[in-house]
């Protein structure tokens, strides 16, 4: 953060010629934190993809912070004394999914079902392409369908929405020419555009800025509510595929630790998390602000609690259906000074509405 705003800087761009094991990845991730002195006390979280090697490589860090601590405290003895250090900083280097690929994981659950018509359709955007049909275009000033990298699953969006959109113009030119016939998959087109919509939509908001964990999980919620509300058997299964991924995202401490601070989510009798959770992740937030405090030398700011806004929709009414509570009324204030009294406070808070701006109200009490 700087100047009231979140800073997103690229550090480093590493071409490797070696096997990318975790003992590798780690070294050339400590390559370029030296570049710019950045030690590991400084690494909050790493987030990656799903691949089994980034996963080894973010343990590896946690032991290297252990054996950082080894140095500092002297020999250890035992390897079960590195075992429990190692569990203590288990949370130091916390590994967060990428949640835009988590997404996209969700997304490839449901496509990889209708890949015979994905293929069918891709053939005859690549036949428009031909001389032959040159002059159809030309003619009507139409544009040819979008192709698109296989690894991104919006360029595949944006072919079918493109002859969903054009639905006419190349049934006519389908009725001339067979190569160009989509009779057979105009259903899974349409299906396709109506169910895939709201999640292509989640996608770009996510390209737009920065995107907080727990801003990213409003609109996942959000996703998930409008792909409900569309009755088709792709919907369906897209709908239940986004729940369960997201169940697996919120595994992680960092996102837990943003919903938590986030009164559109927790608040007084909301059921995001069980007693034991919330215990754990105020531990987690408590150590968090320890080790930035120790890092910078700062002591810990007085705090205010959060405004109240005024308006509600029906987002909020799906947010009290998932999780409980209601908007209020009328506004609370209070003030507390340590970490943890703020964090009790939470457990007294009045809701927020959906679209309340999480990162201005913190950003008032720094």
């Amino acid at each position: 953060m700087k100047d009231d705003q979140i800073k997103v800087r690229t550090l480093g761009m590493v071409e490797v010629k070696k096997k990318q094991t975790a003992k590798f990845l780690k070294t050339k991730i400590l390559d370029v934190l030296s570049i710019y002195n950045v030690g590991l006390k400084n690494v909050f979280s790493v987030t990656s993809d799903n691949g089994s090697n980034m996963c080894a490589a973010v343990r590896e860090l946690q032991r290297a912070i252990a054996e950082e601590h080894e140095d500092e405290n002297g020999e250890m003895e035992h390897w079960e004394v590195l075992s429990n250090v190692l569990d203590e900083f288990k949370d130091s280097v916390s590994l967060v999914r990428c949640a835009v690929h988590t997404m996209q994981l969700a997304v490839t659950d449901v496509t990889k079902l209708y890949e015979d018509n994905i293929k069918a359709v891709t053939n005859i955007a690549k036949a428009c392409r031909k001389i032959s049909y040159e002059a159809y275009f030309e003619a009507e000033g139409q544009a040819l369908p979008p192709l698109y990298a296989k690894t991104r699953w919006g360029g595949v969006f944006k072919m079918v929405e493109h002859f969903n959109k054009f639905e006419t113009f190349y049934v006519k030119l389908g009725a001339i020419h067979k190569e160009l016939d989509l009779d057979n998959n105009w259903k899974f087109v349409n299906n396709f555009v109506q169910a895939f919509s709201p999640t292509y939509e989640a996608t770009i908001k996510f390209q737009d800025k920065h995107v907080g964990l727990s801003d990213f999980h409003m609109l996942w919620i959000n996703t998930i509510r409008m792909t409900k509300l569309i009755h088709n058997p792709m919907a369906e299964e897209l709908s239940k595929n986004l729940l369960k991924r997201l169940e697996s995202l919120k595994e992680n401490m960092p996102f837990k630790a943003a919903i938590l601070l986030d009164p559109r989510f927790y608040y007084e009798d909301s059921r995001v998390f069980t007693p034991d959770e919330k215990e754990q992740i105020r531990k987690f937030i408590v150590n968090t602000s320890a080790r930035i405090s120790n890092l910078k030398g700062d002591t810990q700011p007085e705090n205010s609690i959060f405004e109240v806004a005024s308006s509600k929709d029906d987002l909020d009414d799906y947010l009290t259906t998932l999780y409980g509570g209601s908007l209020p009324s009328s506004n609370r204030n209070s003030r507390k000074n340590t970490i943890t009294e703020q964090l009790s406070v939470l457990d007294v808070g009045t809701r927020k509405e959906h679209n309340f701006d999480v990162w201005s109200s913190w950003q008032e009490k720094k």
